[in-house]
C-alpha cells in the first residue's frame, strides 16, 4: 500500500510542475464516468426517483459511482449526527435537540440531503459551496434546503452565531494557507457559543504521500500544498501536521474530539478534529 501510494504522489507531483494536474484530472474523469457507467445505470433503473447531480459535479467532490453517492451521503449524515449528538442533546434523554446546521463546502448535497429527515422537527440546514453551477443544481433540485454561493473570500451571508453546528468534510484539504485562517475566522463568527465545529484534514497517516522534501516540512509543523493555482478545487490539496491545525483552532475553542479512523489495507483515512466554541473565554486544545 505504501509503494502504491508513494507512486501516486510521485506521479502527482511531476503533474503538478508541469501544469497539467488539471487537464490529467479531466481526463480521470472522462475514465471513470467510463469504468462506472453499467453501475450507475443500474442504480439509474433501481431508484428513478433518486434525483442525481451531473456527472461532473458528483465528481468533483466525492466520485463517479452514483450508489456511493446515495448511500455513502445517508451514511455520512448518520454518522455526523452521532459524533455531535453528545454534545447537542436535548436537556432530558440522550437525543438531538432542534438544531440549525450548516454544511460549508456542501458540493452537490452528497450529506446535506439526507439531514432533515435525520434531525428534530424544528431543526434548519444551510449548505455554502464555492461551485456556482453546484449551488444552482442544489437550489434547483432540492427545494427542502436553503443554499448559498460563496466566494473565495471568506464571507458568509449569515448573521453571527447563527449555526449549532458548522461541518467541512475535506474542505480545508482543498484551501491554501491564508485561506485557512480567514475561513476558520468567518466560521467561528456564524457558530454560536456553545456550538460544535467538525473538520476533517489530511494528517500524519498521507505521510507516504509525500515527497522528500514534503515530509521535512510536515514534520517541522508545517502544513504542505500543491496545485495552489486551483485552490477550492480538487487537484489543490492541503496536508496538515497537527501542529499547524492546534494553532490554527486554539483561539477561542476547545478540542473534544480527534480522531484518525485508520483501516488496515484501506486509502489513508482523514484526521477528523471535533470543536466546541467557547462560551465565555478562550479555550486551549487538549
Amino acid at each position: 500500500m505504501h509503494t502504491l501510494l508513494l507512486m501516486k504522489a510521485q506521479i502527482s507531483q511531476l503533474l503538478h510542475r508541469a501544469g497539467v494536474m488539471y487537464t490529467a484530472d479531466l481526463l480521470r474523469y472522462r475514465l471513470h464516468r467510463l469504468r462506472y457507467a453499467c453501475q450507475n445505470a443500474a442504480f439509474k433503473r433501481a431508484h428513478p426517483e433518486f434525483v442525481l447531480p451531473p456527472d461532473y459535479l458528483l465528481y468533483e467532490s466525492y466520485g463517479m459511482r452514483y450508489a456511493a453517492y446515495a448511500e455513502g451521503g445517508k451514511q455520512a449524515a448518520k454518522w455526523l449526527l452521532e459524533q455531535v449528538t453528545p454534545w447537542l442533546r436535548n436537556d432530558v434523554g440522550n437525543t438531538l435537540r432542534p438544531l440549525s446546521v450548516l454544511d460549508w463546502g456542501c458540493g452537490p448535497a452528497r450529506i446535506i440531503r439526507h439531514l432533515p429527515t435525520l434531525l428534530p422537527p424544528g431543526s434548519r440546514v444551510f449548505g455554502t459551496d464555492y461551485n456556482a453551477q453546484t449551488i444552482d443544481w442544489c437550489q434547483q433540485n432540492l427545494p427542502n434546503l436553503s443554499f448559498n454561493h460563496n466566494g473565495s473570500e471568506a464571507k458568509l451571508p449569515y448573521v453571527d452565531a447563527q449555526f449549532d453546528l458548522v461541518f467541512g468534510i475535506s474542505i480545508f484539504t482543498h484551501l491554501n494557507e491564508a485561506q485557512h485562517h480567514t475561513w476558520f475566522g468567518e466560521l467561528m463568527r456564524v457558530t454560536a457559543p456553545g456550538g460544535l465545529l467538525l473538520f476533517t484534514t489530511q494528517g500524519c497517516a498521507f505521510l507516504p504521500k509525500l515527497s522528500g522534501r514534503e515530509r521535512v516540512l510536515f514534520e517541522a509543523g508545517c502544513p504542505v500544498f500543491r496545485g495552489l493555482q486551483h485552490a477550492g478545487h480538487r487537484t489543490c490539496s492541503a496536508f496538515h501536521p497537527s501542529e499547524f491545525l492546534r494553532s490554527l483552532f486554539a483561539p477561542c475553542t476547545c478540542l473534544l474530539h480527534k480522531e484518525i479512523p485508520a483501516t488496515p489495507g484501506k486509502p489513508p483515512p482523514q484526521d477528523i478534529w471535533l470543536l466546541q466554541k467557547s462560551r465565555y473565554k478562550p479555550f486551549c486544545l487538549q
